[in-house]
């Protein structure tokens, strides 16, 4: 067999794997279990004066006062 022969089947077998991928056991995520994935304590320096869901339990928005420029910010968790 000639060299550029076995590099073609080497690549071949090297884009097969690829494509072909892997497969992994994974468990649900449980928020007993496995405990919160993020956090938002706010933002320091603003007053947090609404929060509400835009997708829940995925997604929320924290709307912030900040006294220094006297204007609302939007934080989108």
């Amino acid at each position: 067999m000639s060299r550029s022969v076995a590099d073609l089947k080497k690549h071949l077998r090297g884009t097969y794997e690829m494509l072909r991928g892997s497969t992994i056991d994974v468990e649900n995520y449980a928020p007993s279990l496995h405990g919160s994935l993020i956090t938002f304590d706010g933002v320091p320096g603003l007053e947090e004066v609404d929060r509400y869901w835009v997708d829940a339990p995925f997604a929320f928005v924290s709307i912030n006062f900040d006294p220094a420029e006297h204007e609302h910010r939007y934080h989108v968790v």
